[in-house]
């Protein structure tokens, strides 16, 4: 994907003269395309880095990628929009074409190779044509600070920037994940909002959706939204993404947010070498998009769980409910007690068999002090529960414990 990458501190710009240093390392005769995140150090700094490397006789063009439309046209009209999780989208497609690109713009460099002047018009063609939007549950923790903002427990942020910067946004409960998607994609594809209809999408119109992970979010979380995402982009806008990537592509550290971000296909120049160059094998760790579409065959059919009994086979044995409750109790009591030691020494590896078993005794004891044990229900309430059978089974039978 890229033959170089230039780091400063931890959200901070690298220095011209770092960014010099790797354009003098990987100078080439087909020449170098500096790919830029719309911030301002990093123009700054990357642009000046540029001219001083065609001073030099170096042979270079620079992109700079602006897909947020949490910045709407009012508020950049100045510095613009940022440049968010687009950007990965601008390094593969870049990346692919530098290698062995087929879009006819210019003649192909003596390689074989496409040109520097195609590879950088496609990126910027594929800018023009991309919006992300994000949320946040809380800002990511940067090292050696300790007078960061956090958001509250019920709080988050849609909008937010990579570096905490602030959102558009900050709601004081929690939507579902649903109303949340709902959200997000309005502030996409809300063509009657005049700020931030930076790009036109018509129902099936060619598209690519990455949902990207900020940090901290499980796979489980992430993918469950994205399928949220994928759903309303064709009920509620006629949009099925040709291309679909979900995971961990650009993070703001340990941030617990995802990101969504569109690609309109369709009012790109060359659709299908654009294609074409997202599907292209790549050895590069960060992306893990090697999936060429999503097709569903059909809703998911989830199987119910019978409803559990109440009452199990009534015991036909003569107890006092009295004597029999303060037993019952005293052993619960005494388990819940010795839950901690248990606990210790538990290396299952699976769901804790004292949690669920105290669980169970807690849960028993609590419908118990509702009105006590009647005396022609004794075998149901002394039935193990299913929690327990299961809360005991070895993952890893035959091994040593």
């Amino acid at each position: 994907m890229l033959t170089a990458a230039v780091a400063g501190t931890i959200f901070a710009s690298p220095s011209t003269k770092q960014i010099l240093t790797g354009l003098r390392a990987i100078k080439s005769k087909a020449g170098t395309l500096i790919i830029v995140k719309n911030y301002t150090g990093d123009v700054l700094h990357f642009g000046l880095a540029a001219e001083r490397a065609k001073a030099e006789g170096l042979k270079i063009e620079m992109v700079v990628v602006a897909d947020d439309v949490a910045v709407g046209r009012q508020k950049g009209s100045l510095v613009g929009r940022r440049g968010l999780a687009g950007t990965v989208l601008v390094h593969k497609i870049s990346g692919a074409l530098a290698e062995k690109g087929s879009i006819p713009v210019q003649p192909k460099a003596d390689n074989g190779r496409e040109s520097l002047e195609t590879v950088a018009a496609t990126a910027k063609n594929v800018i023009e044509n991309l919006v992300t939007i994000g949320f946040s549950l809380d800002h990511c923790s940067v090292p050696g600070r300790t007078t960061d903002e956090f958001l509250a427990a019920n709080e988050v942020e849609i909008g937010m920037g990579i570096h905490n910067e602030p959102g558009v946004n900050r709601l004081k409960s929690i939507p579902t994940s649903s109303d949340l998607a709902s959200k997000l994609l309005k502030l996409l594809l809300d063509k009657s909002d005049p700020d931030r209809a930076f790009v036109p999408f018509s129902p099936n119109d060619q598209t690519v959706l990455m949902v990207n992970n900020l940090g901290s979010i499980s796979n489980l979380e992430l993918s469950a939204f994205a399928g949220l995402v994928y759903e309303q982009l064709e009920k509620t806008y006629r949009l099925k993404p040709t291309r679909v990537y979900v995971g961990t592509f650009m993070t703001a550290l340990n941030g617990p947010g995802v990101s969504v971000t569109l690609l309109n296909l369709s009012r790109l120049s060359d659709t299908t070498s654009v294609l074409a160059a997202l599907d292209a094998k790549t050895t590069a760790l960060g992306w893990s998009g090697n999936v060429t579409s999503w097709k569903r065959s059909g809703k998911l059919d989830l199987i119910a769980s019978p409803p559990e009994e109440e009452h199990g086979k009534v015991a036909q044995v003569a107890a006092d409910p009295a004597t029999f409750t303060k037993i019952l109790e005293g052993a619960a009591h005494a388990l819940i007690k010795a839950e901690p030691e248990i606990t210790k020494y538990d290396t299952i590896g699976f769901i804790p068999f004292s949690i669920e078993l105290t669980g169970s005794r807690r849960r028993r004891l609590w419908r118990n002090s509702g009105g006590g044990i009647q005396r022609h229900s004794l075998g149901a309430e002394i039935e193990f529960p299913s929690s327990i059978q299961y809360g005991v089974r070895d993952p890893c039978p035959g091994s040593p414990r």
